[in-house]
């Protein structure tokens, strides 16, 4: 596994929050940020989002969608690191027999801590929306160097084995 693909996994599975975009009807953009989950035996992120939100409402007519997650470094910025996926949203996945509920609730309370008495899908008396986002196109980068692997999640072993592009030429 290259070096950028194992900082990539290790960003994808251990930050907090992924800054979702998606695009209204005239192709405005709409950045939010949000807790999320990678599971990288699929190569799919996971969201959880207010079922009458407006990135839920933008998903059900426009599901391609893109996010960002990273890590700052406030004293050099040529130390920033981060990853853009590139994506398609299912916003609704009551009819999608293939996504274990139950699996993705106790990944979410891994993560975060959320005790299992907590209401996964009920926050301050909003339902929430469970969001699967299959990756179609990854990029990383550190400090100032873009790298693309459109191979991060085909590849057999699911890395992208080197198949990293500088995207900067």
């Amino acid at each position: 596994m290259s070096e950028g693909s194992a900082t990539a996994e290790r960003i994808l599975t251990e930050e907090a929050f992924a800054y979702f975009c998606t695009t209204d009807t005239r192709n405005r953009p709409h950045v939010v940020p949000v807790f999320f989950v990678f599971d990288l035996t699929r190569c799919h992120a996971y969201f959880l989002f207010s079922r009458d939100s407006k990135n839920v409402r933008n998903m059900q007519l426009r599901p391609k969608i893109c996010f960002t997650v990273d890590v700052r470094d406030h004293v050099n910025p040529l130390e920033n690191k981060g990853v853009m996926i590139q994506g398609e949203a299912k916003a609704d996945l009551s009819n999608i027999r293939d996504v274990d509920r139950e699996y993705v609730k106790h990944r979410f309370e891994e993560k975060y801590g959320w005790s299992s008495s907590q209401s996964f899908f009920r926050h301050e008396h909003a339902e929430r929306i469970l969001v699967e986002v299959a990756v179609r196109k990854i990029a990383y980068w550190e400090g100032p160097k873009f790298l693309s692997c459109p191979s991060f999640c085909m590849a057999r072993n699911r890395h992208c084995c080197g198949g990293w592009r500088d995207t900067q030429r």
